[in-house]
């Protein structure tokens, strides 16, 4: 019963690195488009302009058993941007969405599922400087939802959740022109904050919940390389190590087994940018393989308008 806060936890997390990832350069390509769509665009436009980002992932968490995990992300915000002689500030607000189902297996043959889904706002920000280096961050909060139906303690039982989330995520790093194409070396770091509680099972019993902490560190480089007018392709490695992410239960006192997301993870990356030229639509395309603690597949797609 402990894997729902696991999974939970990996949802709102998926949603972190769709932001990130996918939503951060689909935020500053729609205020790039912005700022120089036409003649009434200044460097210091005021207009905010409409970008979304969408993910679909399928995950496997080794966490003692595992868990099998099927969800969706969406990011949807408004972006423009403030330029300097040295640096351009983009930024603005955004809502978040996640949906899920999951199955989790013990060892003993134990099966569960359930689904997990969350709703958010934040804000979030890039700097980049002239010279390649960037620094980006952003914050979340919002409510997250679970249920369970499987064994518990030998019985069949089930419960439904809702907590509040927190989550934050900043990150550093460097681009530099490398050959026809261009190699991004970053660091990024993630928080997320799941609160806990007490739920009542259907069978009666009543079950502790504690908070579920996750800290994460990445580090990779992607090497991005135009493709004709409009279009450029990237391939990146990474890896990423949790630090946390234990979802720790308790029942009349007594700690039960408690799942961990707390591991390393490698990451093979690869995707495609379009924007048409003249259009103010432009389009981006993802796909994530991951090995190790984490083993996923994960693909997305950014779409921003210039409005």
């Amino acid at each position: 019963m402990l894997r729902p806060r696991a999974a939970s936890a990996a949802l709102i997390n998926s949603g972190a690195d769709l932001l990130a990832g996918g939503g951060m350069n689909a935020a500053v390509n729609a205020a790039d488009a912005g700022t120089g769509a036409g003649a009434q665009s200044t460097a210091n436009d005021q207009t905010y302009h409409l970008w979304a980002a969408q993910s679909g992932s399928a995950v496997r968490l080794n966490i003692g058993s595992h868990v099998d995990a099927k969800g969706w992300n969406l990011n949807l915000g408004f972006a423009r941007q403030k330029a300097s002689e040295r640096n351009t500030l983009t930024y603005g607000p955004f809502v978040e969405y996640g949906h899920g189902n999951y199955d989790s297996y013990l060892d003993d043959g134990t099966h569960g599922d359930g689904t997990a889904s969350y709703i958010g706002a934040g804000v979030m920000a890039k700097s980049a400087a002239e010279s390649g280096s960037y620094i980006e961050g952003s914050v979340r909060v919002g409510r997250a939802k679970s249920d369970y139906t499987g064994d518990i303690a030998g019985r069949h039982a089930g419960y439904d959740m809702s907590s509040t989330y927190y989550a934050a995520h900043i990150g550093i790093g460097q681009e530099k022109k490398l050959g026809n194409g261009t190699i991004e070396t970053y660091a990024k770091y993630f928080y997320t904050h799941q609160n806990g509680g007490s739920e009542r099972l259907t069978s009666g019993d009543l079950y502790d919940f504690d908070d579920v902490d996750s800290h994460r560190l990445r580090v990779g480089a992607r090497y991005t390389k135009q493709n004709g007018t409009g279009g450029s392709f990237y391939t990146g490695l990474a890896y990423e190590y949790e630090f946390d992410g234990d979802a720790r239960v308790s029942y009349a006192g007594y700690s039960t087994p408690t799942p961990t997301l707390k591991g390393g993870t490698g990451i093979l990356e690869l995707g495609y940018r379009f924007a048409r030229p003249g259009s103010n639509v432009s389009y981006g395309l993802n796909l994530m393989g991951m090995t190790g603690k984490c083993r996923a597949i994960t693909g997305s797609l950014q779409v921003n308008w210039a409005l």
